[in-house]
């Protein structure tokens, strides 16, 4: 499930994407038409576990986090309610290895799929796709090429690691909502020494997407758009980072790719970033603010109007559309236009 894309250039080349981090939210009022409450916590536990498909996995108490009261933990799955108005559900990337192992026939294309259409609340707070790389790419060349301002970046920063604990390139500021990794894994988990240091894989490089908010948001939807994660990840990274041998800098379409990074890239077309980093407004922010911001103050409305939603619809339909929310409903339009008239040719075929 998380090794899709799977690729080799040689005896020794081979790259494979997975999912690594994901993290979520959804409003208690999905769950609940009530408040919970110090009794209702069990009942609730059971309820997450049986709601999210982690029954059957043995989860322990923790202390309540992130100002959750309730949370409880299993190999690298968190979730924590209480206290506040949404229940979350945290994997780290052994998180995310232990859902895959428990779910070996559920996709993560596919769950996701099912939390969109079965919350309207899920917010997506972090998603890290990683791209691990086995004799593909030389972290000192990276490291080389950066230095060098050989590259052709839509991130305006970037960090050189050099050490005998890490060493890596970051591309993004550390409050940037995206930010892309690229490390040495093998040196990594030497360093841990989670396992035998036989037993790491040699010239093991990573290449990781850490996504948040909107950022995580975009790459879901251009991941469902293409079908392939693999190519979306490829396709973003072509759009985002080119190191290159030779660049005007002017003229993008006239660079010369670096052949170690062209190899790694593939046939993979370039792929925007559906908004920039959250700066952009689309549906996903324009229904967190209706439901996490603006959604105590209509719940507000309708109880003191008895339930009568005509006064409320009358004044939104008075209201009139900002520049950017007009674009957002054209695009809508033209998306649900362009799916009839599939659906059209389909019935027909």
């Amino acid at each position: 499930m998380s090794k899709q894309r799977t690729q080799k250039s040689g005896p020794h080349d081979a790259t494979r994407i997975l999912v690594d981090y994901f993290c979520f939210t959804i409003s208690v009022s999905e769950f609940f038409d009530h408040d919970i409450t110090d009794e209702k916590a069990v009942y609730t536990a059971d309820r997450i576990e049986r709601k999210f498909m982690l029954r059957g996995l043995e989860f322990q108490e923790r202390k309540g986090m992130y100002g959750y009261a309730y949370a409880r933990w299993y190999d690298g799955i968190v979730y924590a309610w209480g206290g506040n108005n949404t229940i979350y559900i945290q994997m780290s990337g052994t998180g995310c290895r232990t859902w895959e192992t428990t779910h070996p026939g559920l996709a993560w294309e596919r769950w996701i799929k099912q939390l969109q259409s079965t919350y309207a609340t899920l917010h997506i707070s972090r998603i890290d796709i990683a791209c691990d790389t086995f004799g593909m790419l030389k972290l000192r060349t990276v490291q080389a090429f950066t230095r060098k301002r050989n590259y052709i970046s839509r991130w305006k920063t970037y960090l050189i690691q050099e050490g005998s604990s890490e060493m890596a390139v970051i591309w993004g500021s550390s409050k940037s909502d995206f930010r892309l990794r690229i490390y040495d894994k093998t040196l990594e988990r030497e360093v841990k020494g989670s396992i035998d240091a036989d037993k790491v894989p040699k010239n093991w490089v990573r290449c990781e997407f850490q996504l948040r908010n909107d950022a995580a948001a975009s790459f879901v939807r251009s991941w469902q758009a293409s079908g392939s994660i693999g190519d979306t990840f490829m396709g973003i990274m072509r759009n985002q980072l080119l190191y290159v041998t030779q660049y005007d800098g002017i003229h993008r379409d006239r660079a010369t790719t670096a052949p170690w990074w062209e190899r790694l890239l593939g046939d993979a077309g370039q792929i925007h970033m559906a908004y920039d980093a959250g700066k952009d407004y689309n549906f996903d922010s324009l229904s967190r603010y209706i439901f996490h911001q603006a959604g105590s103050s209509i719940k507000a409305y309708l109880t003191i109007m008895d339930g009568d939603l005509e006064p409320l619809l009358q004044g939104v339909r008075m209201s009139s559309l900002n520049d950017r929310q007009t674009e957002l409903v054209r695009s809508a339009q033209e998306e649900r236009r362009e799916r009839q008239e599939r659906q059209i040719e389909y019935a027909q075929m």
